[in-house]
């Protein structure tokens, strides 16, 4: 088995939104990619942040939710080409905190909802501060 100490879930805004944040100049842009982010990691520590724990009564193990996470975010705002790219890094430690207070290892089952809530998140972000959002491809299902 082999240990890890978090996640690191990248939010990173279209090109075009960072061109206009970041070229043009539009601090709104940033503080509603911001506002995404934040709305984002609650959707995650609300549904989809669970651990193990021991059934009291079936001394059987079952997945808890309603714990709380340690997350760190760095807002970057070029890629490493030094491209504009308005992008955060959230750090999702390893560990979360239970009503009880003891601290137990996330459950890592699988997350790719925080990409779509992200995007859905800026977009309505976006389109309150009077910017038309496109979408310009269609991610198939399979």
């Amino acid at each position: 088995m082999e240990h890890h100490p978090g996640r690191d879930v990248t939010m990173s805004a279209p090109k075009s939104v960072s061109l206009v944040a970041m070229i043009g100049g539009d601090e709104r842009i940033v503080e509603a990619h911001d506002r995404a982010v934040r709305t984002t990691l609650g959707w995650v520590e609300k549904n989809a942040v669970l651990t193990r724990m021991q059934d009291g009564t079936t001394g059987a193990t079952v997945h808890a939710d309603g714990q709380k996470t340690v997350v760190a975010t760095v807002r970057h705002d070029t890629s490493r080409s030094l491209d504009p790219q308005l992008h955060t890094h959230c750090v999702i430690a390893n560990m979360v905190q239970g009503a009880d207070g003891h601290w137990r290892t996330m459950v890592n089952d699988g997350q790719k909802a925080i990409s779509a809530i992200y995007r859905a998140e800026l977009a309505e972000g976006l389109g309150r501060l009077g910017y038309k959002v496109e979408r310009t491809h269609v991610t198939r299902r399979r």
